[in-house]
């Protein structure tokens, strides 16, 4: 399988994201600081704030490491 994570990073069901590492037995320790890191994303532009519920926070530590769950 090819994963794109540059397209995937804006789409991706943060729900997954924490599906798919409990599934492969992950800690709940673990599951918890996911799911507390993907609360809502507040983003700042020129002209104001937007929230975002969907996608991966890019830059984040464990970013590339949460969609890499995804893509196995």
């Amino acid at each position: 399988m090819i994963c794109s994570y540059i397209k995937a990073y804006d789409k991706l069901n943060r729900g997954i994201l924490l599906q798919k590492p409990a599934d492969q037995g992950c800690g709940k320790k673990y599951l918890a600081a996911v799911a507390n890191s993907l609360r809502l994303t507040k983003n700042v532009l020129e002209n104001g704030i937007f929230t975002s519920s969907i996608g991966v926070k890019q830059g984040a530590a464990n970013s590339c490491s949460l969609f890499t769950f995804v893509c196995k």
